[in-house]
């Protein structure tokens, strides 16, 4: 199953329109060094170098391996899984956002991936899905189960350690 969850079902929705002093509106961008505009909406990410000039597209390395980023969650839909809700157990919350739109997933627990921009390495994510309110959790799984009851374990044998405790006498003088 997808879902794709859209920015403004985390933040609502808005718009900046940036204007003169005659409430003329202007475009935002990027001025080249040669003074041509590079509106916003035409580009997503550049790179260059020293001098300014572009210089063709990014590479992300990662272990000395070429990887591809992975867009935006915004931008995608993700494969949702439903887990037990004894994962929550197991997860290190970093952010959790209210989600204001409908859904069709029914109530439970759904695991995905999430990454706020273009990333080589997304988040973790849950989804939690309660009657009439989502929430998107986003963290990382603990790499441990969390233990449970206690059982104490006697890992050395009482009596070997009282018979070291005896041979153990140190002089100090015999160090100097």
């Amino acid at each position: 199953m997808q879902s794709q969850v859209k920015r403004s079902d985390l933040y609502g929705r808005t718009t900046k329109v940036v204007t003169d002093k005659d409430g003329k509106a202007l475009s935002t961008g990027v001025l080249t060094q040669e003074g041509q505009l590079l509106e916003k909406n035409q580009f997503s990410g550049l790179s260059i170098d020293e001098t300014g000039s572009f210089n063709g597209s990014a590479q992300y390395v990662c272990d000395g391996e070429t990887v591809e980023a992975k867009p935006s969650s915004f931008k995608e839909a993700r494969e949702m899984e439903s887990v037990p809700l004894e994962l929550l157990n197991e997860f290190a919350v970093e952010a959790v956002y209210p989600i204001e739109s409908e859904t069709e997933l029914a109530v439970g627990l759904y695991s995905t991936t999430f990454n706020y921009t273009q990333s080589v390495e997304p988040k973790d994510c849950l989804v939690l899905v309660e009657e009439g309110q989502s929430y998107l959790l986003t963290g990382r799984k603990l790499e441990f189960a969390p233990a449970g009851k206690a059982v104490i374990y006697n890992l050395f044998d009482e009596d070997e350690a009282v018979e070291e405790e005896e041979d153990a006498d140190f002089d100090f003088g015999d160090a100097f």
